[in-house]
């Protein structure tokens, strides 16, 4: 009898797990502003119901919200509305990042590889993905990124184009824009990759911070996730990044590309460094952790990349001046590890 009753508990967290992603779906395809938002919180049904259900239940709800995004766009049919197969992997990736996140954190990793690992699993099944589509249609991977950098271009340069020609005043300040954009379309379908990590990892560090809360009103204690603050890359990572510098300079095929992205990628687990050093001056303060975030909110909007730049700049020179005396007390960043 408690084993049908569990079930039907299990198979309604499913329904409510599948109608939420679906909903914050819509809704980010809705409103152009909360376009911009909704995404965000598409990994944390999945993530939610993946600590709840298990492994099964999981699954069972990341394929049946990834298969009717498909189905929405036309992909299993073939027809649609005309999006772009990474338009659909965008969209998808949140999911199976939140999917991931369950995994990694029902495996009690440390903060630095639940991360890394989940951020580099997504990016492999959304690679493989448009691999295979790729092949379909007898297009490379970086064929289909510049399709699709160069299609959203076209369509922001269209628009400027005519919100020029409506107002004089503005029209040389438009012009200014679209030659901009015109001149840097190289060099943003180069960095495309780096782009799309720096986003999943937004996507992500948000989810922790969400499914932290979620967990500890149930009384539930996950220790690699109380660990943020402490959060530390080994002091060789600065190394490898004056190596990718070096590398870039070579002029080898290829070489260049991965050797900028790889560094970018580098300076974007930097900059969560120096959001980590924030938020534990802002705790050793005794202040509230919603005061640091809102800091962090208003200067990333202020100053937009200025202040990211200087809290980058933070996480790299705490290799050396170790800010938070992490080593000194004995929490080095191998200690942190569970």
């Amino acid at each position: 009898m408690s084993r049908g009753i569990d079930h039907t508990i299990a198979l309604k967290d499913m329904v409510i797990g599948i109608f939420s992603c679906l909903l914050i779906f819509i809704v980010s395809i809705s409103s152009p502003l909360l376009g911009m938002i909704a995404p965000v919180l598409l990994p944390f049904p999945v993530l939610y119901y993946r600590l709840k259900l298990g492994r099964t239940g999981g699954l069972i709800i990341l394929s049946v919200c990834v298969g009717a995004i498909l189905a929405y766009t036309g992909q299993l049919l073939g027809t649609g509305p005309g999006v772009h197969v990474i338009d659909i992997t965008i969209v998808s990736a949140p999911l199976i990042c939140g999917f991931f996140l369950g995994e990694f954190t029902e495996n009690h990793m440390g903060i630095e590889r639940l991360i890394g690992f989940t951020c580099l699993s997504t990016l492999g099944i959304c690679t493989l993905f448009l691999v295979i589509h790729g092949g379909l249609n007898s297009k490379t991977v970086p064929v289909l990124i510049s399709e699709y950098v160069t299609r959203n271009l076209d369509l922001i340069t269209a628009l400027l184009k005519q919100a020029s020609l409506q107002t004089e005043e503005a029209a040389g300040g438009m012009n200014d824009m679209i030659h901009i954009i015109s001149d840097q379309k190289h060099r943003m379908i180069r960095i495309f990759p780096a782009t799309i990590s720096f986003m999943l990892m937004n996507v992500i560090w948000i989810n922790i911070m969400m499914i932290r809360k979620v967990l500890a009103r149930k009384a539930i204690e996950v220790r690699s996730l109380n660990r943020i603050q402490d959060w530390k890359l080994p002091n060789s990572m600065v190394f490898m990044a004056i190596g990718f510098v070096l590398f870039s300079f070579i002029p080898v095929s290829g070489l260049d590309v991965i050797s900028l992205n790889a560094l970018l990628f580098i300076l974007m687990l930097y900059l969560f460094q120096g959001m980590a050093i924030v938020s534990f001056l802002f705790k050793k303060k005794g202040m509230p952790l919603k005061l640091g975030v809102i800091f962090i909110t208003a200067g990333i909007i202020i100053f937009q990349l200025l202040f990211v730049f200087l809290i980058m700049v933070l996480g790299i020179f705490d290799t050396w001046f170790d800010f938070r005396k992490l080593e000194r007390f004995g929490n080095s960043p191998k200690q942190i590890l569970p």
